[in-house]
Order: C-alpha cells, then sequence, then structure tokens
C-alpha cells in the first residue's frame, strides 16, 4: 500500500481539489482509494460529503481512540472526513513525542482494505503535516505557477529531509505538479523558471485553470462525474497515470 501525503503549506495552490480528483481518478483507474482528509478547514470533506450526512471523523477516531470506520463515496473510494476537532487534536496530541505518530498507528487497520492513501494535509508545517508524514511512503507537493507558492519550497524540503532523518527513512518525494496553470506570460515563465530549478522533481502533466473544478465542488462530486469528457477530467487522468507509473 502506497500513502501519499498532499503537500504545500502556502495555501490557495488547489491542494484539496487536486486530492480529490486525484483519489476519484484513481478508483477509477482500478485502485482501492481511501482519502485521508488531515486538514481542519475539512474542504475535501465538503466537496464528497453532503453537510447533514452522518460519519466519523479521523478526529473522532483519535481523540476516542476509536477503531477506524470509512466513509464509503464508491466501492473503490473512501473517505475519512475531517472536522474542526483536529485543531484539539494538535493541542492533546502535540506535547509528546509519541503523539507524532497517532496516524500511523492506524495504518495497519488499512494495509488489507486499500492500494491507495492519499492524505490531504493542512497549509501548514506544524503536528499534523508532521504526522501524516511520518505515515506516508510518498510526498507530493502541488504548486500554482506564482512567487508566493513557490517560495517556501526549501523549508518544506527541509522538513521533510527531517522526518526521513529522524522517523521515516523510507518516505520519498515522488514530484512536485504545477495546478491552476493559466495561458498568461508570467505563468508560462514560471513554469520554465521551476522546471528548470528542480528538473526530474516536476511532473510532465499539469492541471490547468478551468471552471469546471469549482463548478463540481459547488456540485459536491469530483470532475470526473461532473464533465467526464472535459480537458480538465483529461488532465487529471494524465497526472493520475503518471503518479501511479
Amino acid at each position: 500500500m502506497k500513502i501519499y501525503s498532499i503537500i504545500n503549506h502556502k495555501g490557495g495552490v488547489g491542494k484539496s481539489t487536486m486530492t480529490v480528483n486525484l483519489a476519484a481518478q484513481m478508483s477509477k483507474l482500478g485502485q482501492k482509494v481511501l482519502m485521508i482528509d488531515f486538514d481542519p478547514q475539512a474542504n475535501s470533506t465538503s466537496i464528497l460529503i453532503d453537510e447533514d450526512s452522518p460519519y466519523t471523523s479521523i478526529a473522532d477516531i483519535l481523540l476516542q481512540d476509536l477503531e477506524v470506520k470509512t466513509h464509503e463515496i464508491n466501492e473503490n473510494f473512501h473517505i475519512l472526513p475531517s472536522s474542526l476537532l483536529l485543531a484539539k487534536c494538535e493541542r492533546m496530541f502535540g506535547g509528546s513525542s509519541a503523539g507524532f505518530f497517532k496516524l500511523k498507528k492506524l495504518i495497519p487497520q488499512l494495509e488489507d482494505k486499500f492500494d491507495i492513501v492519499l492524505i490531504d494535509c493542512p497549509p501548514s508545517l506544524g503536528w499534523l503535516t508532521q504526522n501524516a508524514l511520518n505515515a506516508s511512503t510518498n510526498v507530493i507537493i502541488p504548486s500554482a505557477p506564482e512567487k508566493f507558492s513557490t517560495d517556501g519550497f526549501d523549508n518544506l524540503m527541509e522538513v521533510i529531509d527531517e522526518v526521513k532523518e529522524t522517523s521515516n527513512p523510507n518516505l520519498e518525494v515522488d514530484g512536485i505538479f504545477l495546478n491552476m496553470v493559466r495561458n498568461l506570460r508570467v505563468h508560462t515563465a514560471y513554469v520554465e523558471q521551476i522546471r528548470e530549478a528542480y528538473g526530474d522533481m516536476i511532473f510532465t502533466s499539469q492541471i490547468a485553470n478551468l471552471k469546471d473544478f469549482p463548478e463540481a465542488n459547488a456540485s459536491l462530486m469530483p470532475v470526473i462525474e461532473y464533465a467526464p469528457s472535459s480537458k480538465a477530467s483529461s488532465e487529471i487522468e494524465s497526472l493520475a497515470k503518471e503518479i501511479l507509473s
């Protein structure tokens, strides 16, 4: 089972939208996929689950020491939803070294059920993100082709390297994918700069800034269901296949 942390501590890069859509696409490709919404903002959860639907959140599981109970989206796609209570988890468990492995301790309950786990990390480098990194086998970094979304790459890489050195030596960075790309000279310039600076770390596939993504979010479904024949769906499919290859 591969466990991917989807992480960028800079907000506004479309991280949650991409995590939802990659999970949906990977499940369509035949993978048994679990998406863990590990962001207290619960954006991924709000895309996939109606606010009136009952569910057990990842925070409930951690705070009450419950068995893992996932919420089924379809046969191949499940979610561990988030809630604002995740912030309480950080306050309760963040003071001990064992607290940084809370998520990892749940993994044995998932190994026989899923092929892929995607963790939607919060836009920070704190306790929640370090928990996700300790539980993960791989890291994927979404980035918009703009200055503020790329400024913190070095800090992020330092945190990942520290986790590898101290607690998860087998953690691998699969790469960076470019999201929300527009047909603008400034975006073209940033794409060229990022590809030149990070070389093979940049996925070939990139995602354009397309209206189908926010429209699909508003309709509470992945873009492959909302607009299956769209450019957005095609680009998600290409990226998912590249990650899985």
